[in-house]
């Protein structure tokens, strides 16, 4: 019986050796993933568009045993069903265009035996708006001692048309932002996301809200009142959307 259970064991073992053994040809497939996604929204007849508001393949990466990308490994989009392959086409450098759809559609990406995660592209009919949607506070107080005081958020809404003259909120839709005049009070004024990384744009939320925080680096002896001016830009078939570029003001003083 111990024979046994030894040779029970020994079997289980070598079982786990196969099973956690990794190849070490640096051009065997290991793993794939997807980096963030450029945005997960598009217009009907437009291709999906990234950071600059230029259209933007998906990146995705190929990894070896190493945990090496694998540049040249050959990857293949695979679009869920129907409702995705009607929606959606993917060029094979992983652009994503929307055909005459609209519709959610899931797509995930394969190479060798390994595959990605699905993930959801929602191609919407008609152009969206850019409007805005105020700030957390009136004004960026640049002399406070509480950090907090010295920032604020700055906010762009993304709605789509609907029926007469009303507008629903879509998200999804890649939102550029720039700051286009610092006052004089300030060394600098940045933009950041919610981990505090500086940032040129985000994505707009279930909510239609794309939002940015705006922080003020303060001269040394400033006084006065001023604003920093925001412009918020949306892209769609090539041109700005009704509503932008959105210039956004946010005031900034001297605590009272």
């Amino acid at each position: 019986m111990r024979g046994r259970a030894l040779t029970m064991a020994a079997l289980a073992g070598a079982v786990l050796l196969a099973c956690t053994e990794v190849s070490t040809d640096p051009q065997q497939i290991v793993s794939i993933a997807i980096d963030s996604l450029p945005a997960t929204a598009l217009v009907v007849g437009d291709t999906l568009r990234g950071a600059t508001l230029q259209p933007t393949a998906v990146r995705v990466r190929v990894f070896n045993g190493a945990g090496d990308t694998i540049p040249d490994a050959p990857i293949t989009a695979l679009l869920a069903d129907s409702i995705a392959q009607r929606a959606l086409s993917i060029t094979p450098a992983r652009l994503v265009i929307a055909r005459d759809t609209a519709a959610s559609a899931r797509v995930a990406f394969r190479a060798g035996p390994v595959q990605t995660g699905f993930v959801t592209f929602t191609a919407v009919r008609g152009v969206p708006r850019l409007a805005a949607v105020g700030t957390t506070r009136d004004s960026i107080f640049y002399d406070a001692g509480d950090t907090t005081l010295r920032g604020a958020a700055v906010r762009a809404g993304v709605r789509l048309p609907a029926a007469g003259d009303t507008t629903v909120p879509v998200g999804g839709f890649r939102v550029l932002f720039t700051v286009v005049r610092t006052p004089p009070q300030l060394d600098s004024a940045v933009l950041v996301g919610a981990t505090g990384r500086r940032v040129t744009g985000t994505i707009a939320d279930g909510g239609g809200l794309a939002v940015v925080r705006l922080r003020a680096f303060a001269r040394q002896g400033a006084t006065g009142r001023d604003s920093v001016v925001v412009q918020a830009r949306l892209v769609a078939l090539g041109a700005d959307v009704p509503g932008s570029p959105l210039t956004l003001s946010v005031p900034v003083r001297a605590i009272p």
